[in-house]
């Protein structure tokens, strides 16, 4: 072989090098340019993840500020309802004595005719209060029944709260935010709830 041939075949060689060089350049060019969009949108996915996460704690706060409520509500028509059970007692047993009075004065009636005008004026008195007490043991029988629906109606919006928490903390969502608060905190970085 001459210089000439030789030296062809080494101009052959690097060009064939140059062109090698050229693609693995590019090949590296597209990967790093990849790499980069990946790492982009990963960022982006983050930052989406972080937003709905804020969200969903803003209205765990609000769900729990609800609970909260409910329960103020809750404690305050228990003690609604115990007053209004006293009361019935009360009223219960007022009736009971007026009966036994009611009883005694007819005794007494039968016992003397002499006083037996006087004697229906005053149970007539007591019919008047007996009626009046069963009208207001009426009330309070309404006003339970009321109290009562509204404890029904307030406990149902605490479990559909406790729904809502038990569905967000087993959605997916929830366990990204889980996985994702581990990484940080393998990473070093502090883990920000």
């Amino acid at each position: 072989m001459n210089n000439t041939e030789q030296l062809k075949t080494v101009w052959q060689v690097l060009e064939s090098r140059d062109r090698a060089v050229f693609q693995a350049r590019q090949e590296r060019d597209r990967i790093i340019l990849k790499a980069q969009q990946e790492y982009d949108d990963l960022a982006q996915t983050s930052a989406e993840a972080h937003n709905k996460l804020y969200d969903t704690q803003l209205q765990l706060a609000d769900t729990i500020q609800e609970l909260v409520e409910v329960n103020r509500k809750i404690c305050f028509l228990e003690g609604d309802v115990k007053q209004l059970r006293e009361e019935q007692e009360h009223h219960i047993k007022l009736i009971g004595e007026l009966r036994a009075e009611v009883r005694d004065l007819t005794q007494q009636l039968q016992l003397s005719q002499a006083k037996q005008e006087s004697l229906k004026q005053v149970i007539e008195q007591r019919d008047i209060t007996i009626e009046d007490i069963k009208e207001q043991l009426h009330h309070s029988e309404e006003n339970r029944i009321s109290l009562l629906e509204k404890i029904d109606q307030l406990q149902e919006k605490i479990n559909e709260s406790e729904a809502i928490i038990v569905g967000m903390e087993s959605s997916k969502f929830w366990q990204l935010r889980e996985r994702f608060l581990r990484l940080k905190k393998s990473l070093g970085m502090k883990a920000e709830e």
